[in-house]
């Protein structure tokens, strides 16, 4: 009887962990295509202050977006987040030098979401991609939170930024080299490679006369055109001048005949 409540128990849980080991950076899912951000899988944090005097308050965001959290087990177990939890944020209050977190939330939950979402929207202006990271949280003040990451390219720099909280939503900006492959736009590929103007292509004919790197007038050329273009001019004006002025005919118009 006993064992076999272990048995059923065992498999009572057995689809969250399979639902929960299916998602795998190496290979995610953005809108129908496979894209690697196995680089993104470590935890990133954030941090702000807010302050309301005589005390203030220290927010700690921290996100894995591949991954749950890994436990910190030197804090109080009050002072963690759930060990489902993918995203989190603790408050710490301080005041007269003494701290105590007074809110610990987590922001995306394997609980609420199994798995993140992740998908990308057209940028019309830059002709790019934006890419999302989404998941479901906790319940805080009676609404469900959920958490939005946009993953920017950035090749020189891995960063999270908070943005802001609107509604029950937080946003996050995520600087990685992750991204840069899916998200550039076509024109930001390499160009093909061109040979060398003293190589000649493969395929094409070195000896092709179309293709004579000469052609064109020299100097000399030009006098050797000038010389028979003037001398043509010399023939015509000369048989018209012996025809008018001095009445010849036939081999008679050639200018300079009886010379030659």
């Amino acid at each position: 009887m006993f064992v076999g409540f272990i048995v059923s128990s065992s498999l009572a849980f057995l689809p969250s962990i399979i639902l929960a080991a299916a998602f795998n950076c190496k290979e995610v899912n953005i809108n129908g295509t496979i894209v690697d951000i196995s680089l993104i899988n470590k935890e990133f944090s954030s941090s702000n202050q807010i302050s309301t005097p005589p005390s203030k308050s220290n927010i700690l965001y921290t996100v894995n977006p591949c991954q749950v959290l890994k436990q910190n087990d030197a804090l109080p177990i009050i002072d963690r987040c759930d060990p489902d939890s993918w995203g989190c944020r603790t408050v710490t209050n301080i005041k007269n030098d003494e701290s105590r977190v007074i809110e610990v939330t987590s922001l995306a939950s394997q609980k609420v979401s199994q798995n993140p979402l992740l998908f990308y929207q057209e940028n019309a202006t830059e002709k790019s991609k934006q890419v999302f990271w989404e998941m479901g949280g906790s319940e805080f003040l009676g609404e469900k939170l959920k958490t939005r990451i946009e993953l920017v390219c950035k090749n020189d720099e891995e960063r999270l930024e908070y943005l802001k909280t609107e509604g029950s939503t937080v946003y996050f900006k995520l600087l990685t080299k992750a991204i840069c492959q899916f998200t550039k736009s076509p024109n930001d590929k390499t160009p093909e490679a061109k040979p060398p103007k003293d190589k000649t292509p493969e395929g094409a004919n070195p000896e092709d006369p179309s293709k004579d790197k000469d052609s064109g007038f020299g100097i000399f050329s030009f006098f050797y055109y000038l010389i028979i273009v003037g001398f043509i001019v010399y023939f015509i004006v000369g048989c018209v001048y012996n025809k008018v002025v001095n009445n010849e005919t036939g081999l008679n118009m050639i200018p300079n005949k009886g010379k030659y």
